[in-house]
């Protein structure tokens, strides 16, 4: 179906927008993972999540 009015292309975009969010179960298809590496030197590194890691650091010495 071809639909030339703007307002009404955006109401059939929200109606479609609602089925998707109310029907479609959400299956996670990716998972981010990262690496960090550090120098020796580089002390109290431990992994979180959500949270700013790197407030807890200190370089061993100084």
């Amino acid at each position: 179906r071809i639909v030339a009015d703007l307002t009404e292309r955006e109401n059939i975009y929200k109606q479609a927008e609602e089925i998707v969010h109310e029907d479609v179960p959400r299956i996670p298809v990716v998972w981010a993972t990262s690496t960090t590496v550090f120098r020796n030197d580089v002390k109290g590194y431990t992994p979180v999540v959500f949270r700013d890691w790197y407030e807890y650091l200190w370089i061993e010495g100084q």
